[in-house]
This record gives C-alpha cells, sequence and structure tokens, in this order.
C-alpha cells in the first residue's frame, strides 16, 4: 500500500499545479491562447479585405472581445471594419474605437 500514497501525492501536486496556472493571470487556461489566435484572426481577416485598406485600424482582443483603434477614412470604413472582425468564429464582441479623419 505505500506505493498508493505515493501516486495520490503526485496526482494531487498536479492537481494543484495546474489549477495555480489559472490564477496566475486571473484567466481561465488556455484563455490568453485564444484571444492571441482571435487577434491573429481578426487582423489577417482586416488586411485581407479589397474594399477598404485598414492599415491604420489595430485590433486587440480581451476575452474574445475586440477592441479597434487608429483611423479610418469614413463611417462606412469604420463600419465595415467592424463587420470584418466579427466574422471571425469565436468572437463574442467588438468595441469599436475608430476615429473618422476627414480628408
Amino acid at each position: 500500500m505505500p506505493g498508493l500514497n505515493r501516486w495520490g501525492l503526485v496526482i494531487l501536486a498536479l492537481s494543484f499545479s495546474l489549477v495555480g496556472c489559472s490564477g496566475l493571470t486571473g484567466l481561465p487556461l488556455g484563455s490568453y491562447m485564444d484571444d492571441a489566435n482571435l487577434k491573429a484572426a481578426v487582423s489577417q481577416r482586416l488586411a485581407a479585405e479589397k474594399t477598404f485598406d485598414f492599415a491604420g485600424v489595430k485590433a486587440e482582443v480581451n476575452d474574445r472581445v475586440v477592441y479597434l483603434t487608429g483611423t479610418v477614412a469614413s463611417d462606412e470604413q469604420k463600419t465595415r471594419a467592424a463587420t470584418v472582425a466579427f466574422t471571425v468564429a469565436g468572437i463574442k464582441g467588438i468595441v469599436n474605437n475608430l476615429q473618422v479623419e476627414k480628408r
């Protein structure tokens, strides 16, 4: 039976170490990677957009919410950037802080 106690301690130690991972950032385990992947996908979609140039748009993702910042040339571009970002699967919201820079 001494071997059973040793395995019990190993399992208990592993359980505490996995729980501790989520406590370091305050986010559930895997959330940071999910946000990073979503950010990459949104940025890629914006770069691939053929209708408008979104070079002045920056996307950040936190807890699956996209935060758009930067400048665009029109209200139509501002709306289109949010629409493009929202087409990425897994996004749960958009905060559109884009500024329209009239020329």
